[in-house]
């Protein structure tokens, strides 16, 4: 690992960086200062949360939306470059016969019920050489996952964010690569994998708060970029990334929990929000992700993704937005 000392800039040395402009990630006493400036809720703004009656209380109990979901193993044979949503922000998918597993999360989360199943058992997920991880929220890295992963999996590498070992400690046999932003990892030379800004935030217990790094990913290959957001907040990092990248052929954007806004907007982008990420980065197709699989904030369940189809339809984009069903084949050749 490489810190700058003065400047407490801290990248992997053992990797290379794509952005000559970016000296490293802001690392001070231990915890990873946001460069974006963002601005956690009070507490007094949680405390209005928790007191404050949600004004969609009734509507979201009548929401009776569910993602649709295709129960199928037959994914994991290497001969198709495909896509597969397994709800929330977990996606499988195949680029040039390399098998990579993004945030999988198969489990219900503390106090959440997952609304949706997954297309078959976690056990049937093989054939598994990455895992990327964005960043140590319950709802995007899941220890119990992870170990049977690791389990039937055990060449897989976990590619994530610089200090996350510190999360996935008790993977006692994983192999992990740690990445600053704009870093590219050690990976096949099919296929780049580059760890990429968002504006967001990390912590997993009560006092571990931002002590290892966020991010989103910039997936390469020859034929097919993809750009995958993570958690994010809006900011002007969607049009950076593709200065620097080129534009991605398919985004997928997280288009859920943003209610209330005086605590979410800081965090999540809104089917607004992403809508505009998505312009800015120039890309053919839109993926939704985030939504439907937890009931996680104040919105109705299936708000989300009405929002997001009535903001396509009402522009010229209407034919570049693909909404998945947990489970269907987006096959990257059609792009």
């Amino acid at each position: 690992m490489k810190e700058d000392n003065q400047n407490n800039f801290l990248l992997n040395d053992n990797l290379i960086s794509v952005n000559p402009h970016f000296t490293g990630n802001y690392y001070n006493s231990g915890v990873f200062i946001d460069k974006f400036n963002r601005k956690h809720p009070s507490r007094l703004e949680f405390i209005k949360h928790g007191l404050t009656r949600n004004p969609q209380k009734q509507e979201k109990k009548l929401d009776q939306f569910r993602p649709e979901l295709i129960l199928s193993n037959d994914f994991f044979d290497r001969n198709t470059n495909q896509l597969i949503w397994l709800g929330h922000a977990s996606f499988f998918l195949c680029m040039e016969g390399i098998n990579i597993l993004i945030d999988p999360v198969f489990f219900d989360l503390p106090f959440y019920k997952r609304k949706v199943g997954i297309p078959c058992l976690p056990e049937k997920f093989s054939s598994i050489d990455y895992i990327l991880i964005s960043h140590d929220h319950r709802d995007h890295c899941d220890l119990k996952t992870l170990n049977i992963l690791l389990k039937n999996n055990p060449d897989a590498v976990i590619l994530t964010g610089l200090k996350m070992s510190r999360s996935l400690k008790v993977l006692k046999t994983a192999k992990i690569q740690e990445a600053g932003w704009y870093q590219q990892f050690i990976t096949d030379p099919k296929i780049k994998i580059i760890f990429t800004p968002a504006k967001h935030w990390s912590r997993r217990f009560l006092h571990d708060m931002n002590r290892s790094l966020w991010g989103s990913f910039f997936i390469q290959t020859e034929s097919t970029p993809i750009f995958y957001a993570g958690d994010t907040a809006y900011s002007d990092h969607f049009s950076e990334i593709t200065n620097i990248l080129g534009a991605p052929d398919i985004s997928i954007f997280p288009i859920g929990t943003y209610k209330p806004d005086y605590i979410m907007k800081k965090s999540h982008l809104d089917p607004d929000e992403a809508y505009a990420a998505f312009l800015e980065m120039r890309s053919k197709v839109f993926i939704s992700m985030h939504y439907g699989t937890y009931d996680l904030s104040n919105e109705p369940l299936g708000e989300p993704i009405r929002k997001t189809e009535f903001k396509f339809n009402e522009s010229d984009e209407f034919k570049k937005l693909k909404v998945l069903k947990v489970g269907e084949k987006f096959y990257l050749d059609k792009v």
